[in-house]
């Protein structure tokens, strides 16, 4: 079970245009909120389609030959490889729909490019995804893209080993000592003793002799 994510608690907590905030994540897919003032970089992103729903203000998205524009509670999907401009004036509050790894500005990095950031909902940092590493900078943010140097593989592998040796303990057992049983237990041949020298006793299957009589 997780917790409702307050849109408006997120946009919130920071003021810079053009830096998303990751509030949730489904499947692949983030749930980015963004506050967009002004032009953004005309890029595209040749691997995804991206959606925009507009929460407050007015926002223009500038195509290659018209311009679509959104109020709030409307959204439009940019088709993959469809060149784009987000603009408004105004200041607009979007919801952006997106693989996980997209980065915002596409096909056409800059000063505007921005890192994968999540998002402060509820009061608290959004929940770290399982299978991410999540580090924070100076002023508390997460930045799950930077590496903290955890490498789990390393520091757990003599452990997994060894866990997998407990799990059956008497299977272990159990082919040790088949290891140790004499030949003639296991049903092999013994090789004969040469004509001339003494015979070796089997302990196993030597008869045993009472010292009491």
């Amino acid at each position: 079970m997780t917790d409702p994510v307050d849109l408006a608690a997120a946009l919130s907590t920071f003021e810079e245009p053009w830096t998303p905030r990751t509030v949730a994540t489904f499947n692949d897919y983030d749930l980015r909120v963004v506050k967009i003032r002004g032009e953004f970089t005309r890029h595209s992103h040749p691997d995804t389609d991206e959606v925009f729903l507009v929460l407050a203000e007015s926002l223009t998205i500038r195509l290659d030959d018209s311009e679509v524009t959104l109020g709030p509670g409307q959204l439009h999907v940019i088709p993959r490889g469809v060149h784009h401009q987000p603009v408004s004036t105004a200041g607009a509050e979007v919801l952006l729909i997106e693989p996980t790894t997209t980065v915002n500005t596409g096909d056409s990095p800059g000063a505007l490019t921005a890192d994968r950031r999540l998002g402060v909902t509820a009061g608290r940092p959004l929940r770290r995804v399982k299978g991410q590493s999540c580090a924070s900078d100076s002023s508390g943010e997460q930045h799950p893209d930077r590496e903290q140097g955890d490498d789990r593989r390393g520091h757990h592998g003599g452990d997994e080993a060894a866990a997998g040796a407990r799990e059956h303990p008497a299977q272990d057992r159990a082919t040790r000592g088949e290891q140790e049983l004499p030949a003639r237990r296991r049903g092999e041949r013994r090789p004969r003793t040469p004509p001339g020298q003494p015979r070796t006793v089997d302990p196993v299957r030597a008869p045993v002799t009472s010292a009491v009589k």
